[in-house]
């Protein structure tokens, strides 16, 4: 389900009291934390978790992928903000991460996981020293998608971006 607004927390609190254990899939474009407030008690069920980061909801959603999440094997974090925070994951709380979209602006050099085999970046990187320590911390990265990531000046200049040590031998897409 989609939550974010009042009906949808509201169809969101009934539908998870009605629930068996089965795993969820929830994609929240607004108001981060008040649906999350819903939703901690059944982060260990989350296997899919789209999401819309704006200023505010930076902080609870870093707090929420600290907090642990077992089951998540999809994670999408889109960004609304300017100058966001970055997105910092923590492999003892993602242990089953496989796939990871991330818009740009929320990369840092501890955005991703060793588990992952799926990494798509949107947007344009802000630090493209990043980038390397990114794909450094991928070992078993199958697929690798960059929309738009390095800034076309870049192009000519090897130097800012470092692949020193980047070793992908799973790479296929």
């Amino acid at each position: 389900p989609f939550v974010g607004r009042k009906p949808q927390q509201q169809f969101l609190r009934v539908a998870l009291s009605r629930s068996s254990a089965i795993p969820l899939r929830i994609t929240i474009n607004h108001e981060f934390a008040a649906a999350w407030s819903l939703l901690s008690g059944h982060r260990t069920r989350l296997s899919s978790l789209d999401v819309r980061v704006s200023k505010t909801s930076s902080t609870t959603l870093q707090h929420a992928l600290f907090s642990g999440m077992p089951s998540l094997h999809v994670l999408r974090a889109y960004c609304d903000a300017h100058d966001p925070d970055k997105l910092v994951l923590d492999e003892a709380s993602l242990p089953t991460l496989r796939e990871l979209y991330l818009d740009g602006s929320l990369v840092t050099s501890t955005s991703t996981v060793s588990s992952l085999e799926k990494l798509t970046i949107s947007g344009e990187v802000c630090d493209p020293t990043d980038l390397g320590r990114v794909l450094r911390r991928c070992p078993s990265l199958r697929t690798l998608s960059l929309q738009g990531t390095l800034p076309a000046e870049w192009s000519a200049k090897s130097e800012h971006l470092d692949l020193h040590g980047v070793d992908l031998p799973n790479l296929r897409h």
